[in-house]
């Protein structure tokens, strides 16, 4: 069959593939973090009234907020710092509020004693369940690619240090926090502990993995009951996912129900 092509439609060839050139490209796999990257924009800064800045180490870095609602109350305060890497600027504001700052890290070693009386140092790191890591190098590289360290749960950190609430916990392990978020929700560890919650997520899981991440997410959201009031992108990764969002966020959460109980710091 011979098929005749005029003028006519050889425009509207030309026009629908000039069309198509000009739409905005999106590299797959993009469109499943679209339900994270609204989770990062719905933030409600009111919800904290005295927001304490710890400004960056350097441009990369982003500013911290940290919420000092807590010393209204006037009671004593318990924090756990997770994941130092030897940047103790938030171990260092904490123990200037008078605070007692539990600092945990197992990819340091040494006494880092930063007050002779209400700071301990301890080289281990958190996990969802209470072991010896050996799981070889290339899982470990959370924990700066060591191939042995231990982990406790949050649990048993402070039945081991005879804590039954912490009034500000900070933690940053490199992607690690979400199979210990997942431990908290399903332990009820994360209702029975604090009321503000400071998070650096690490979006280095697989493509597939986004919806079960947003999950997590909205589950300390809608079922945990915890209201996001800060976010702030880290710049050493610029590697973009959806829009604005890249693959390292700090996030600020504070209870909903947060009348009395103590304070989660995670980030």
């Amino acid at each position: 069959m011979t098929r005749t092509i005029t003028t006519k439609s050889m425009r509207v060839c030309l026009l629908v593939v000039v069309a198509a050139q000009r739409r905005p490209l999106e590299r797959p796999g993009q469109q499943e973090w679209e339900p994270i990257h609204k989770f990062l924009h719905a933030v409600d800064p009111s919800r904290c009234a005295d927001a304490h800045v710890i400004k960056g180490e350097n441009e990369n870095e982003p500013d911290v907020h940290v919420c000092m609602d807590f010393l209204k109350r006037n009671e004593p305060c318990v924090v756990y710092s997770i994941g130092i890497a030897n940047n103790w600027l938030f171990d260092d504001l904490m123990l200037s509020k008078g605070c007692r700052v539990f600092s945990f890290d197992p990819t340091m070693s040494g006494d880092h004693k930063r007050h002779p009386e209400r700071h301990t140092f301890e080289p281990i790191g958190i996990g969802a369940a209470t072991k010896l890591e050996t799981r070889g190098a290339a899982s470990t590289a959370n924990y700066g690619g060591r191939a042995r360290y231990r982990v406790e749960t949050l649990a048993d950190m402070m039945a081991r240090h005879g804590h039954d609430a912490v009034t500000v916990l900070r933690m940053d392990v490199e992607g690690a926090e979400w199979d210990v978020l997942a431990e908290w929700l399903a332990s009820g560890a994360l209702l029975a502990i604090a009321d503000q919650l400071l998070l650096e997520i690490h979006l280095y899981r697989p493509r597939g993995d986004a919806g079960k991440l947003h999950d997590l997410l909205a589950k300390m959201r809608d079922v945990a009951g915890w209201d996001l009031f800060w976010t702030a992108r880290n710049r050493w990764d610029n590697h973009r996912l959806h829009g604005d969002m890249t693959r390292v966020h700090e996030l600020g959460f504070i209870s909903s129900g947060n009348s009395g109980r103590n304070v989660l710091f995670t980030g």
